[in-house]
């Protein structure tokens, strides 16, 4: 085809720029290209000026035939010679700004975000803002995306292809805009068809097709994706799948395990609402079903296909057009083709070419998968973050979040990652081994299948901040292992010697003391533990002095050892047997109580001495018989204040040869043919009263002398009490007078000069005659009139 036209360009550089030849590519999803070679008089072009620069290639028909339009930026430059009209020849290669993203490693995290949306904010960063043509609502937030070790542009158009949007540039407002769309195939229909002829002859000046070719191409009939959700029973059948096309691509199907692929955000349902802190991820098997059939879509994109040559250079990636009088019927006018790639090149004087690729609309387009993801190299090293005032932080799941040493952006908090698993020794169902890695440790991190989306922690490492338990290699035969007391504060020990240290907040520990004494503090666990007795030490003597527990293995030839701490309580359950073989000595010391309960038989066997201290008081209660024997020697009992033997029937004390009784000089002595009783006083039947009070008091009974002593005594006091009621009954005659006299001149309100105070103080016959005794003149007493009563005192003299 020939025809007159118009190129032209512009350029953010002085220098002009005639274009000779150019090249044009396109095609969804992929950055055009625009290749021209020019010329300019200048011929010392400055290249470094010149690259990066925005520019704009635009060619025009001179039959006025639509115009077409670039903008972007040059991304190469090339000087290529020297025309023989002494003009300098150089190629210029223009691409997109979406271009810039290839030149932009990066590694990332986003979380809780759409592939879309983190498309947008990645694009953002480099100021593009593309027109959105696709429902943000159906593309619901992945709860982890990493963009690892690639560029900006692979990750945009990775999360693009992942969620079946395609992208391509339209012209709009004098510039060139990404358009962003989850289904060009329902565009707008080019209003004009493009008319089919077969063989042009001559100058073509209107839009026509020529060289019409349709292929058919055997694809995968069936799309099937499984994932794996370990909030689910295993057996839970996570599969979604679609179909299309032919019968024998039926048979044709693309199956993959995509771990990861069905998982959306989801609100949360409380099932573990630390796991879901930032936001809950389920899988959605609804969404699922929608992103099978769109991978179907991707991989069937070039089962159909239309490729032609055409005049209508408008035709470009994204737009909807139709043939007019094509006698194929799939080609027939109103079938609806999408324009998928073009290439359109040509001189400035001379032939154009515009290679068309389309595919039919009445199917889905979506995005091939190309883009391939990236894949982790190894394990990597990472360090546990969490909360400012949380040492271990983890979820239901025993999970951990990481800051990973490549990440710029993370701020080593719980933002730094998604909920890690980490891997533990042994896992069931409600059993099993399990151990947190804590806050500021390093951990060595792998990835599932390689993929730097689904992470995993494999093991542990010590660094310098993060030291071995014991110090190396001096104590290279120790193994073992040491915990630390989580969410640690210092106080004053026990005995107010030094700091324990105890968790902090409502949980801590009280050091109330138990009954019976205080738990032992720092010194005097450090005196037992040291002491040779009770000698239990750590392999360096230290690990007592460490807040945390312990379980360590010393492997040294002939000073084998295993030692054991808990730093608080230490709590043993065997449900059955237990049996425990000491080949030599042991020593248990207790800070405060010891409790032993036996449900059963207790059978405790000594092989040479026995000795028990109780520094207080020993109880021995028992609900059914005692036996003791003693098989040889001696048996010797020895109280330094009493003994006391009691019982509810019967007694018995037997000897083959002698017992006595001995209390001071009074002396039982028992023989097999004699008995022999030796006292000061020896009393029989005294009588019960008597009795018991001896008992009581260890006070003996009154001889008979005492006793009629005492009667004698008896009868005196009872006649005094006699005459004393006698007289008393004729001196309540006197309490007026007493009670007056008292008034007179002992109430405080009465105020009598001193020397008359004084001769009533000294009237001690008319004191006497009232029954007042004189000792108690001058008290100051104040008497009532009306309630007098005699003090006990009062009476003959």
């Amino acid at each position: 085809m020939k025809a007159t036209h118009e190129l032209h360009i512009t350029v953010d550089h002085p220098t002009p720029f005639d274009v000779r030849e150019f090249r044009v590519r396109e095609a969804l999803h992929d950055l055009f290209e625009v290749e021209l070679l020019v010329v300019s008089p200048d011929l010392h072009v400055d290249l470094d000026a010149l690259v990066g620069t925005k520019a704009c290639f635009g060619l025009q028909r001179a039959d006025h035939m639509p115009s077409r339009s670039w903008h972007g930026i040059v991304t190469a430059c090339e000087h290529v010679g020297i025309e023989d009209d002494q003009l300098g020849s150089y190629r210029l290669v223009i691409h997109p700004s979406l271009w810039l993203l290839t030149q932009r490693r990066n590694y990332r995290i986003f979380q809780q975000s759409s592939d879309p949306d983190s498309a947008q904010a990645v694009l953002a960063e480099w100021g593009i803002e593309p027109r959105r043509s696709y429902q943000a609502a159906q593309y619901p937030g992945r709860k982890y995306r990493v963009q690892y070790a690639e560029s900006d542009y692979a990750f945009v158009r990775r999360l693009l292809e992942d969620a079946g949007i395609t992208f391509f540039f339209e012209e709009s407002d004098g510039d060139t805009r990404l358009v962003l769309s989850d289904a060009p195939h329902a565009a707008a229909l080019r209003t004009t068809p493009i008319l089919y002829e077969n063989a042009p002859s001559g100058e073509v000046l209107r839009e026509v097709a020529t060289n019409v070719r349709v292929t058919r191409k055997l694809r995968p009939g069936r799309y099937t994706q499984r994932d794996v959700d370990y909030r689910r029973s295993p057996e839970f059948p996570l599969v979604a799948s679609a179909a299309s096309g032919e019968a024998v691509e039926a048979k044709l199907e693309r199956f993959h395990q995509n771990y990861g692929a069905f998982l959306f955000a989801a609100e949360p349902d409380g099932s573990s609402p630390v796991a879901d802190d930032h936001g809950a991820a389920r899988t959605n098997l609804q969404v699922a079903e929608r992103q099978v059939a769109r991978r179907l879509a991707a991989k069937r994109s070039d089962a159909h296909r239309c490729l032609f040559t055409t005049t209508a250079h408008d035709l470009r990636p994204g737009v909807v057009f139709h043939f007019g009088a094509h006698p194929r019927p799939e080609l027939a006018e109103g079938r609806r083709l999408l324009v998928v790639a073009c290439e359109l090149s040509g001189r400035s004087i001379g032939e154009w070419r515009h290679e068309v690729d389309a595919t039919f609309a009445d199917q889905p387009y979506h995005p091939p998968l190309r883009t391939t993801k990236p894949k982790t190299f190894g394990m990597e090293s990472a360090t546990v973050v969490g909360p400012e005032d949380d040492e271990i932080h983890t979820d239901e799941f025993a999970r951990v979040r990481v800051q990973f040493h490549w990440d710029r952006e993370g701020k080593r908090d719980t933002y730094a990652s998604c909920w890690i698993p980490v891997s533990q020794p042994w896992g069931g169902a409600g059993f099993g081994a399990v151990n947190i890695p804590r806050v500021g440790q390093e951990v060595l991190v792998d990835f599932l299948g390689a993929d730097p989306d689904r992470p995993v922690v494999v093991g542990r490492v010590f660094t310098k901040t993060n030291p071995v338990p014991y110090s190396l290699p001096r104590h290279k035969t120790v193994s073992g292992i040491r915990s630390q007391t989580a969410n640690r504060m210092v106080m004053g020990a026990a005995d107010g010697d030094g700091a324990g240290v105890f968790p902090a907040g409502p949980a801590a520990p009280s050091l109330m003391p138990m009954p019976g004494g205080l738990p032992m503090g720092p010194t005097r666990l450090n005196a037992a533990l040291l002491d040779q007795h009770s000698k239990a030490v750590s392999p360096n003597q230290q690990a007592h002095r460490w807040p945390g527990s312990e379980v360590t293995m010393d492997d040294t030839l002939g000073s084998e050892l295993l030692y054991i701490q808990a730093e608080r309580d230490l709590n043993t359950v065997v449900k059955n047997n237990a049996t425990t073989v000491f080949g030599n000595r042991r020593c248990v010391r207790v800070g405060t109580d010891d409790v032993l309960h036996v449900d059963n038989q207790q059978f405790i066997q000594t092989g040479s001495d026995r000795a028990v201290s109780v520094g207080a008081t020993q109880t021995h209660v028992v609900n059914g018989n005692i036996y003791q024997e003693s098989v040889a020697g001696s048996q010797e009992f020895v109280s330094e204040q009493g003994s006391f033997s009691s019982t509810s029937k019967t007694a018995v004390h037997y000897a083959s040869e002698s017992i006595t009784l001995q209390v001071g000089g009074s002396t039982l002595f028992m023989a097999p043919d004699f008995v022999i009783l030796q006292s000061d006083l020896l009393f029989l039947n005294p009588g019960l009263e008597a009795t018991e009070v001896a008992m009581l008091t260890g006070v003996r009974p009154a001889t008979p002398e005492e006793v009629a002593q005492a009667k004698h005594d008896a009868d005196v006091a009872a006649a005094r009490a006699e005459l004393e009621t006698q007289w008393q009954d004729g001196n309540l005659r006197h309490s007026g007078d007493l009670g007056q006299y008292a008034t007179t001149y002992y109430h405080p309100l009465n105020q009598y000069p001193d020397d008359v105070r004084r001769q009533a103080m000294m009237d001690f016959e008319r004191a006497h005659a009232v029954g007042v005794d004189p000792d108690l003149l001058g008290t100051g007493m104040y008497y009532p009139y009306d309630t007098y009563t005699p003090p006990p005192t009062f009476g003959p003299q």
